[in-house]
């Protein structure tokens, strides 16, 4: 690991990482300006590939990639960047952010990318003008995206992707589509091959001013197998159609109003753009979210202003802080079980989202008054925009009963406002008989798509976190479907299965004394030949005769990405002509095709229609002259064809204009005599 922080990285060129090349390794960088780079293939201002490093502020702006990733390109890199500005970068496709992978749903895998602004970058091929996922799973909260250019999916485009959004502002993306949803197709010939969906979801975010603002192709299939954008707590303004396309777009929560910006352009005219006003009904209208921040354990906006302020959540990247005197208790609700005899302890953030100091009388009412305790001062100060934790310690007497429940209510009164309030409910409910907390966890060890014959292998941990101390016999329940993506399963030691159903039962026996006591096992599974698409690998646990304190941490899962090329070919998907749009009579103009994806297995077949003016061609080659000796609009067309059955057309059009030439101005010559 190594750490930068300030400084400038100008105008320098490479191959990969025209500014900045990190693979693996946890480098952390802050405040660096990472300016007018180039990459000729791919991350034109920084290139990432692996590792965990962490960018945190600094400017990224101006620079260009060829292919991929103008500002980033993050290659299956779970890097973590907050507080940057991605300016005017220019690619091919991603203009502003290219993430190749990772297709993970571990959390340690994923990378997360916030508090950002991603501003008028171009992607100048076929989408992705802020962001274009590829096979990918991702965090974003608390970012602007606005203002960028691209003819699909201007703001983002995923290709078999599923991010997740929080708090995310996208608006005025110039393009057809703001954000695009396609998938990895798909093949009906023998062997079949299912697509690889993108299934994101939006929570409390602003679309504004887009000609469409959700666009979802459709796979064909339904299901999990089909692309879906699943919105909940969405501001939709001023676009031509909010949502589009044959796919599915699940909203809910939505408000139709404008979101009255304080003002959209750059500093230092404007100095906090896509921020919104009081008056806006975006304003309070967002649904709870349960996301935190590590470290303060609380949720900020991209100010990094306390959130929620105010009677609740906003919707966008932005938290409204107006008033002077503002309080929360989060979370608002806490339920707890727990036997006689025994201790829990409820734990709260008492956050002063106003824009003074303020003192608050904490006064606690409970059903049972020698039950709870306060584990904090009845009075405390906080200076605005800070926290500090209140907990309440529950004791439950050796006399309670079955199914007896104590409840507390905590309140927080402004002193210098009386009317502002806020309250947290504490449930705490006895349970007579052995009690104990079972809590399992699964993940699997890959971070991308898994190929044909691919062993994955789960790792399933169960534990007994107490407070019983016996030794338990728990059964786990372990079910993968769908079954044809399975050729083979290793079950562990204990377990017995019936791999036509995906389903395997374990019986496990963990160990008596101190608690917590874990015990592990490892499911391996062989992906088939013939499947593509989502595996779900879901396990339960459960022990007879004892009552489980938390039910909820009873269940997980593990969701990979099978894929299976053509045997023996990867098949070309689509080719296109970059190049001029003018040229002039005469001059010879040389055009060469650029397929995708570049894995794409060779041979390539090019045809060129039609045949070049003075200048052969040779047959299937991606390269081709072309002399035009008449003036106005041409246009060539290539085919591209590989294994596989791949095959696309491109058509490219080229206005010709008559050849500039220097006139030679004769004057007459005069003598005067003196």
């Amino acid at each position: 690991s190594a750490a930068l922080n300030g400084g400038q990285i100008f105008s320098n060129t490479a191959d990969y990482g025209g500014g900045v090349y990190i693979e693996s390794g946890t480098p952390v960088l802050a405040g660096v300006a990472v300016i007018s780079n180039t990459a000729t293939a791919d991350g034109g201002g920084f290139y990432l590939y692996g590792g965990q490093p962490v960018i945190a502020g600094g400017l990224v702006m101006e620079n260009h990639a060829t292919n991929r990733g103008g500002g980033f390109f993050l290659g299956n890199s779970p890097a973590r960047i907050a507080g940057v500005a991605v300016y005017s970068n220019t690619a091919a496709d991603g203009a502003g952010f290219y993430l190749d992978g990772p297709f993970a749903f571990s959390e340690d895998r994923v990378p997360v990318i916030a508090n950002s602004y991603v501003r008028h970058n171009r992607a100048t091929f076929s989408g992705g003008g802020g962001f274009y996922f590829h096979q990918a799973i991702a965090g974003l909260a608390n970012n602007v995206v606005a203002d960028n250019q691209a003819d699909n999916g201007a703001a983002m485009y995923l290709w078999a992707s599923s991010p997740q959004f929080f708090h995310n502002t996208i608006a005025q993306n110039a393009g057809s589509t703001g954000v695009y949803l396609t998938n990895k197709p798909g093949r009906a010939s023998w062997p079949p091959v299912i697509p690889i969906p993108s299934r994101p979801s939006f929570t409390n975010t602003i679309v504004s001013t887009h000609t469409v603002g959700f666009y979802v192709e459709s796979t064909g299939l339904s299901g999990i197998l089909q692309n879906q954008a699943k919105l909940e707590g969405t501001l939709w303004w001023g676009n031509g159609n909010d949502t589009a396309g044959p796919g599915p777009v699940v909203h809910t929560t939505d408000v139709y109003s404008n979101p009255l910006f304080t003002c959209t352009g750059d500093p230092p005219d404007c100095l906090l753009p896509y921020h919104i006003l009081t008056d806006s009904h975006a304003v309070d209208a967002g649904v709870p979210v349960a996301l935190t921040i590590p470290g303060g354990d609380l949720f900020v906006d991209i100010d990094l202003q306390l959130r929620p302020s105010g009677e609740g959540y906003d919707i966008g990247a932005d938290e409204v802080v107006s008033d002077t005197y503002s309080v929360w208790l989060v979370p608002p609700i806490s339920t707890l079980s727990t036997e006689p005899n025994q201790t829990v302890t409820h734990t709260h953030q008492l956050m002063n989202t106003g824009l003074e100091t303020d003192t608050y009388n904490l006064d606690v009412l409970s059903s049972y008054s020698n039950w709870a305790t306060l584990l904090a001062d009845t009075v405390i100060t906080l200076s605005a925009q800070t926290s500090e934790t209140v907990q309440l310690r529950v004791t439950v007497p050796g006399t309670a009963t079955n199914d007896m429940r104590e409840t507390t209510r905590i309140t927080a009164t402004s002193r210098a406002d009386p009317d502002r309030q806020a309250t947290a409910l504490d449930v705490t409910t006895v349970i007579t008989g052995d009690v104990t907390d079972l809590i399992v966890g699964k993940w699997a060890d890959v971070a991308d798509a898994v190929e044909p014959g691919e062993a994955i292998r789960f790792t399933i941990v169960v534990t007994n976190a107490g407070p019983l101390t016996d030794t338990l016999v728990v059964t786990l329940t372990d079910t993968a479907v769908p079954t044809q993506a399975i050729g083979a399963w290793s079950l562990p030691t204990g377990c017995t299965g019936v791999i036509t159903t995906g389903t395997a039962i374990c019986t496990r026996t963990l160990a008596g004394g101190s608690v917590p006591v874990s015990e592990s096992l490892t499911l391996v599974i062989t992906a088939t030949g013939t499947y593509t698409g989502m595996l779900v690998n879901t396990v339960s646990v459960n022990v007879a005769g004892v009552i489980d304190s938390n039910p909820d941490n009873n269940v997980a899962e593990a969701t990979v990405g099978f894929t299976v090329p053509v045997t023996g070919c990867v098949s070309l998907e689509s080719v296109t002509i970059p190049g001029p749009t003018q040229g002039y009579s005469g001059t010879a103009i040389t055009f060469t095709a650029s397929i995708s994806p570049s894995e794409a297995t060779p041979p390539i077949a090019y045809t060129w229609l039609p045949q070049p003016d003075g200048s052969a061609v040779l047959s299937g080659q991606s390269v081709a002259t072309y002399t035009w000796r008449t003036i106005g609009t041409k246009t060539i067309t290539v085919t591209a064809t590989n294994c596989g059955g791949g095959s696309d057309i491109y058509t490219h059009t080229i206005t010709i204009y008559e050849q500039e030439t220097r006139e030679k101005i004769y004057l007459p010559l005069v003598i005067r005599n003196n």
